[in-house]
């Protein structure tokens, strides 16, 4: 049985954080995390820049990391700057 890791995630982004929020809000989205046993419990952005990004998430350890390699091409498609 793995653990739950807490992973704080900050990111830059090239649209408004808005349009992020409605790409995160989909059930294919909650789809995608789950597949990975991924719980999103935070999300938010810097208030002198809205276009730096924070997620906090729970998931076994290494799953962040799986999710990101089997999603590389979509993160992408959103301009995402980890």
């Amino acid at each position: 049985m793995s653990r739950k890791i807490i992973t704080v995630i900050f990111f830059k982004i090239k649209s408004q954080y808005e349009d992020l929020v409605k790409i995160f809000d989909i059930k294919e989205a909650d789809i995608r995390h789950s597949e990975f046993y991924i719980k999103p419990l935070f999300r938010s952005f810097c208030k002198d820049d809205s276009k730096k990004v924070i997620f906090i998430n729970r998931a076994p350890e290494g799953n962040i990391k799986k999710f990101v390699q089997a999603n590389s091409e979509w993160i992408k498609s959103y301009k995402v700057d980890f």
